[in-house]
């Protein structure tokens, strides 16, 4: 009578382009891949990788499985996986991450906070971070 559904993997040929002339005033969920080529003005949410070329943005939560940023990340960035920042890549803000590679002249101004696979944050309920001082943050 009633079937069950599997989750299906997402392929490497699924993904969603946020095209270089295109600004987006409003949060981003998506089930597959993304690439950012223009701006992103709201949290983006993503059950897959995010790209962000060198030429895009986001101003905001950055959730996904793993982040390459070529481009600037003005907020919070939470991956399960691992966040690499090209040599051209900037992030301002908070990080927490299970890995973490800055190319030479990338540039991350912020707090960081390593996870392992155990703690890692989900991507059902972007956490926020708090600090007591400058030089402590965790996830809440």
């Amino acid at each position: 009578m009633w079937k069950r559904t599997r989750k299906k993997a997402i392929s490497q040929d699924e993904e969603t382009w946020i095209s270089e002339h295109t600004v987006i005033d409003g949060n981003v969920l998506s089930q597959t891949h993304l690439r950012i080529a223009g701006k992103v003005n709201g949290d983006v949410t993503v059950n897959g990788d995010v790209s962000i070329g060198p030429n895009g943005s986001v101003r905001s939560i950055v959730t996904a499985h793993n982040v390459h940023n070529a481009g600037l990340i003005d907020g919070s960035v939470h991956v399960l996986g691992k966040l690499a920042i090209t040599n051209k890549g900037r992030v301002h803000g908070e990080i927490a991450a299970t890995s973490i590679s800055i190319s030479e002249g990338g540039l991350f101004n912020g707090t960081c906070l390593m996870t392992n696979a155990d703690r890692s944050p989900t991507l059902d309920a972007p956490h926020r971070f708090t600090s007591s001082n400058s030089e402590t943050a965790r996830l809440v």
